[in-house]
């Protein structure tokens, strides 16, 4: 399961891919090594459903390769820190 703060950095990357580490810190509140820390945890949760890629002078990039499960981690978390906007047809927009 992911955390609130990782939600937060999960839907940044779906809005902008290719959003640099200052940028997911200004938005979550915490340093950039936080978000180098973050990214590692949500890649090992995300395991064959999506993985976070880092570009030097780019950003990170959200790699999706089963949107069905990751959309199902997402629905499945108790309180979200802001909307999620499904990419699959399975689920209505949110």
């Amino acid at each position: 399961m992911l955390t609130s703060r990782e939600l937060k950095i999960l839907f940044c990357l779906q809005e902008n891919n290719n959003i640099k580490s200052k940028q997911l810190s200004e938005v979550t509140g915490v340093s950039q090594r936080t978000i180098r820390n973050d990214i590692n945890s949500m890649n090992a949760k995300l395991k064959d459903i999506a993985l976070i890629t880092s570009v030097a002078n780019v950003g990170y990039k959200l790699t999706v390769y089963d949107i069905y499960a990751l959309d199902n981690m997402v629905l499945k978390q108790k309180k979200l820190p802001m909307p999620y906007i499904s990419l699959s047809p399975q689920f209505p927009l949110t």
